[in-house]
């Protein structure tokens, strides 16, 4: 462990962190990065002199300065620890406990994402998300939104192709299907069904929230640490978390099952 103690220690310095990422962006000398951190000289060489030592830089031929492939690997790791550190509130009530594992070590790629805490504004983003949908739609829910249908109609009339994945001990409230805007999704979810733009699955448990769709436009919400989604969660925002939430949804769709549960 004490190697991982040294490590640690290095990069949670605040100067010396930063001349790493500064070297990440391309290798440098000495004055130039006392220059383009503000660090006198003295300060500079002490801390390069630290991290040439840690194996976190080398020096090259030409007096310049570069990380290391262990430099490059600690780094790496930053972003994951940067997206939790950044919402410590957030995820001090909510847990990442019930991610598969090739998930939970790919979290870093959320850390752009913007955090959103008010539900009303969630659910405006998530409809908004469904009615621009052009090309596809995913979405993985604990439960089956009535408020959500009018918009999945509405992308399915936009032509997208709609996958929806439901846990299978689903219950719909009752009246659901009396309700007139579900009746109109209904008429259109059948003609999408015929087409096949539309399939659903079914999985035991849900263990994250998600809707995705192609315009690099998503949600997610992991779960309270009682169980169960309160929706304050995160909006996607680059093509990095994007391409995490379209991976996560397609890890629980190859589990799930196309059989429809027999109390529905």
């Amino acid at each position: 462990m004490k190697r991982l103690y040294n490590l640690l220690f290095e990069l949670s310095n605040e100067d010396r962190l930063r001349i790493l990422l500064r070297l990440k962006e391309k290798p440098a000398k000495i004055a130039h990065i006392s220059k383009k951190l503000n660090f006198t000289v003295q300060e500079t060489s002490r801390n390069i002199s630290r991290l040439n030592e840690a194996n976190l830089v080398q020096r090259r031929g030409d007096g310049s300065f570069q990380l290391t492939a262990y430099g490059e690997n600690a780094l790496g790791l930053l972003p994951g620890f940067e997206f939790l550190s950044k919402h410590v509130e957030y995820f001090v009530t909510h847990t990442l406990s019930r991610l598969p594992h090739e998930f939970f070590c790919r979290i870093g790629e959320l850390v752009n994402c913007s955090f959103v805490d008010d539900v009303m504004l969630a659910f405006y983003e998530a409809e908004k998300m469904m009615e621009e949908a052009e090309r596809f739609l995913w979405l993985l829910s604990d439960q089956h939104l009535v408020s959500a249908v009018p918009h999945m109609k509405k992308a399915l009339e936009n032509g997208a192709s709609l996958r929806v994945l439901l846990p299978t001990d689903l219950s719909y409230p009752e009246g659901y299907f009396e309700q007139e805007t579900v009746k109109e999704y209904v008429v259109v979810e059948r003609q999408a069904k015929r087409e096949g733009r539309l399939k659903e699955r079914w999985i035991d448990k849900v263990d994250t929230a998600i809707g995705v769709s192609d315009r690099l436009s998503g949600r997610i919400f992991f779960p309270k640490l009682e169980g169960g989604f309160d929706y304050e969660g995160f909006t996607v925002v680059d093509a990095l978390s994007h391409d995490f939430c379209k991976d996560l949804f397609e890890y629980y769709w190859n589990k799930a099952s196309s059989k429809i549960p027999n109390h529905l």
